[in-house]
């Protein structure tokens, strides 16, 4: 999996801009929730020694991620973004 490169605070805006504003975050917030789905299957196949062993269950990782996931909208402050057209000069666009 390749990783971007973090953003710091003050490339935010022109980032989340730069990914279409709310329709951005909203769509990284769906690829994240596909990602949790590939965790399950993945968290199935560790075999059960190896849960006793680390004294938890698939379902409690599991429970963790999903209220994470849960509060992304909520910690994106998703539905303040709005979305960013700037239009365009000389055919690029403007942030």
């Amino acid at each position: 999996m390749q990783r971007e490169r973090p953003v710091g605070p003050k490339l935010l805006v022109e980032a989340v801009a730069a990914t279409g504003g709310q329709a951005g975050i909203l769509k990284a917030v769906e690829v994240t929730a596909q990602a949790l789905k590939a965790v399950r299957s993945a968290l199935e196949q560790v075999p059960a020694a190896w849960w006793a062993k680390a004294s938890m269950s698939a379902d409690e990782i599991e429970e963790v991620l999903s209220n994470r996931l849960a509060a992304l909208p909520n910690l994106l402050d998703i539905e303040n973004w709005g979305t960013f057209d700037y239009g365009q000069y000389e055919g690029i666009p403007l942030l």
